[in-house]
């Protein structure tokens, strides 16, 4: 009984699909269901015969969507991927003999890539008609203009490239269309428009960004405002303030505390009602409740809120607090400045404060947080604690900028603390080591500063060039080393800077200039010695082969070891890496079309590496000197000696001082351009010296200064066919 109803449901579903064959047009969808219950029926190893009894129809009568939705449904089935693909493109072109259809078919990478993707693509390229709005990662927004079927190329106005040609496999592969409400669009129909609109309404410019490209942070937001010249770099702060202002009061859009989370629109307006509250006392999530109650400050005004809703906060915050307490600084400090800024009696904002100034969490605290959050704890920390003025003018050497920035800025606007501020950039200033946070800060407020009674700009122009020539900074201490360099090369700064100087100061500051590689690449040591020249002609005259700083070029020292090694660097650069590259852009020349060939320009590129570095590998070697350090004056610490130090709780420490190019820690041994070398160097038996530790500068007193090590001697090495001597070898 069973077998007969099954064999009468496969009759009546065999008529029906060969009446939906046999009807015009074919209605497809009614094909794709009988074929999908077929093969889910026990006879579903007849959906091969019917499948191709479909396909033979649909070629028969050139019914190409019909084909194209057919092959769709078969990819999901198919696991053989150039087989399929193959048949895909052979009964595709079957169907048609028009010319871009067939183009088209060839286009789609049939068999490289999951049928489904390239059905996918065929479908864009044969939508591309002349007038689609479409969006390329490299040339922006464009127009279709046509489609060369003979060279199987499209022709896109972009507005980046007009009249660009690009191959059809690249445009099904990478283009997308753009809808008409889609902001380029927008912008496409009526610039003038548009403009006006950027202009008069930046808050409606974000919500349409934010519909056409979804969520994003803002720093991405500026980016793809200024890629599509929309709003330009120049013109993003204006913007950008103009537009959170309007979207601050806008409860269908969240603005993210921190930079790097992603700006986003609602689909609703929350509701801040008592079930709202009631589900907040619920949830158990330290994220969930951070971003709730963020929306929840974008969307009701503090007063605003009764006491249930403010128990509420209450003890969400003072559970999001104990998750972060000792653990999460950065999230401590937003919760505790949260709690502040509801006007909230509890959790109590002393104990909050406390917490953040015991062992200097505020420093960890400060490396995550915004400027703007940066200056807001260090407010509150002043209001709240008498103490906190003075821990954090105490770790001022060990604050990022931002922090260094916001401290000097609340302490120095309060009239009981502007001359412990005073004194404490005195002291920092004047110590062998200084904080590249606090300098960068004195040399970008030389104004502001100028009756602090600081060191000379001379003396600070020459520790911020000190600092840019260490070559062993990292992190924070990296950056600021870049900001520095960037002052140095603003025109604005550096030349009101130098002219200020004493004849003599702007000799020496001269010198320490003109020809130091490490003051940025040939056109920047160009700029900056042209002017000097022109603020001080007689400097010109040191520019001569006979004349001063540039009589021949500095000398540098290592040991033979490490100047063989970077000999065999080069060498091996010059013989092997560089040759190889030459290949390899030589074989991707043959891939042809240089202009769209991916593996042509990244072999080029790799040859502007190369060539810079050969450059400037050739340059050191050419001022390096090997030495085995001989005769080195062992009554001072300096190069080609080995310095014991005594540290503050009895620990000896030893280390051996050699050249620029020396560093082996397990065996102490220091460049001499390093940090720790440059604050021993000209120091005696006795001197006590404040050195770079781990956990900051420490002080110590030098033990004693002895000739090198046998060992270490050993590791310099000797130069290639015998000993030499400081100075000939």
């Amino acid at each position: 009984m069973e077998a007969a109803r099954e064999h009468d449901g496969l009759a009546q579903l065999e008529e029906r699909f060969l009446e939906d064959l046999e009807a015009r047009p074919i209605p497809i969808d009614s094909i794709l269901v009988g074929l999908r219950f077929l093969r889910k029926s026990p006879h579903a190893n007849l959906t091969d015969s019917w499948v191709q009894l479909a396909v033979g129809k649909l070629v028969e009568l050139g019914d190409c969507q019909g084909l194209v939705a057919l092959l769709t449904l078969l990819a999901g089935w198919r696991d053989d991927l150039r087989a399929f693909g193959e048949f895909c493109c052979r009964t595709l072109k079957q169907a048609s003999q028009d010319r871009v259809w067939n183009a088209c078919v060839d286009s789609v990478a049939w068999g490289e890539v999951p049928a489904q993707e390239s059905l996918r693509r065929l479908d864009f390229l044969l939508d591309c008609r002349p007038g689609v709005a479409c969006l390329d990662k490299t040339w922006g927004f464009g127009i279709v203009k046509r489609i060369d079927d003979f060279y199987k190329r499209m022709i896109v106005d972009f507005t980046n490239k007009p009249n660009h040609a690009l191959s059809l496999a690249h445009a099904g592969e990478n283009l997308v269309f753009v809808p008409d409400q889609h902001i380029l669009a927008v912008q496409h129909r009526d610039p003038a428009a548009f403009a006006r609109q950027t202009a008069e309404q930046p808050g409606e410019v974000v919500r349409l960004a934010l519909l056409s490209f979804g969520a994003m942070p803002v720093t991405r937001l500026a980016a793809l405002l200024d890629e599509h010249r929309i709003v330009p770099a120049p013109a993003w702060k204006a913007f950008w303030e103009g537009a959170r202002k309007a979207l601050k009061s806008d409860p269908l859009v969240e603005i993210p505390v921190k930079r790097t989370e992603p700006l986003r629109l609602r689909e609703a307006a929350p509701a801040f009602d008592r079930g709202w509250f009631a589900e907040l006392r619920a949830e158990r999530d330290i994220v969930r409740i951070t971003r709730q109650i963020a929306e929840l400050e974008a969307g009701a005004a503090p007063a605003s809120l009764d006491d249930y809703a403010r128990e509420s906060l209450s003890d969400r915050l003072a559970f999001a607090l104990k998750g972060a307490y000792n653990t999460d600084p950065p999230r401590y400090a937003r919760l505790a400045l949260t709690v502040r800024r509801l006007g909230l009696a509890e959790p109590p904002a002393a104990g909050l404060c406390r917490h953040l100034l015991d062992d200097n969490r505020f420093l960890a605290a400060g490396e995550s947080l915004a400027a703007r959050e940066s200056a807001a704890l260090v407010d509150w920390l002043i209001e709240q604690e008498p103490a906190a003025a003075a821990a954090l003018l105490a770790a001022i050497p060990e604050m990022n900028y931002n922090l260094v920035a916001v401290t000097i800025d609340a302490l120095a606007a309060r009239e009981e603390y502007i001359e412990a501020v005073r004194t404490r950039c005195r002291e920092l200033l004047a110590a062998p080591s200084v904080p590249p946070t606090l300098l960068l800060w004195v040399l970008r407020n030389l104004p502001r500063v100028a009756d602090w009674k600081l060191p000379s700009l001379y003396e600070l122009m020459g520790q911020a060039i000190a600092i840019i020539e260490d070559t062993t900074l990292c992190g924070e201490r990296l950056r600021m080393q870049h900001q520095l360099l960037g002052l140095f090369e603003q025109v604005k700064w550096f030349e009101p800077a130098f002219e200020s100087l004493d004849n003599l100061q702007r000799e020496a500051l001269f010198a320490r200039i003109y020809g130091n590689s490490s003051l940025g690449d040939a056109a920047t040591q160009r700029a900056l010695v042209g002017r000097m020249v022109r603020i001080e002609p007689a400097l010109a005259a040191r520019k001569q082969p006979g004349g001063g700083a540039a009589a021949e070029p500095a000398l540098h020292w290592t040991s033979w070891r490490s100047l063989r090694e970077r000999q065999e660097q080069l060498r091996r650069l010059v013989e092997v890496d560089i040759p190889a590259n030459s290949a390899e852009i030589a074989h991707a020349r043959g891939y042809g079309d240089l202009r769209e060939n991916f593996e042509y320009h990244a072999a080029k590129q790799q040859q502007t590496v190369l060539m810079s570095r050969r450059d400037q590998w050739d340059l050191e070697l050419k001022q390096m000197r090997g030495t085995h350090f001989a005769g080195a004056d062992t009554s001072v610490a300096g190069m080609g000696v080995e310095v014991t130090l005594r540290a503050a709780d009895g620990e000896l420490r030893t280390y051996s001082i050699l050249g620029e190019w020396d560093s082996d820690e397990a065996m102490g041994i220091l460049p001499c351009r390093s940090r720790l070398a440059r604050a021993l160097e000209g120091h005696g038996v006795g001197d006590r010296v404040t050195i770079p530790g781990v956990a900051g500068d420490e002080t110590v007193s030098v033990e004693a200064i002895r000739p090198l090590s046998a060992a270490v001697l050993a590791w310099a090495g000797a130069p290639d066919g015998g000993a030499g001597n400081r100075g000939a070898d």
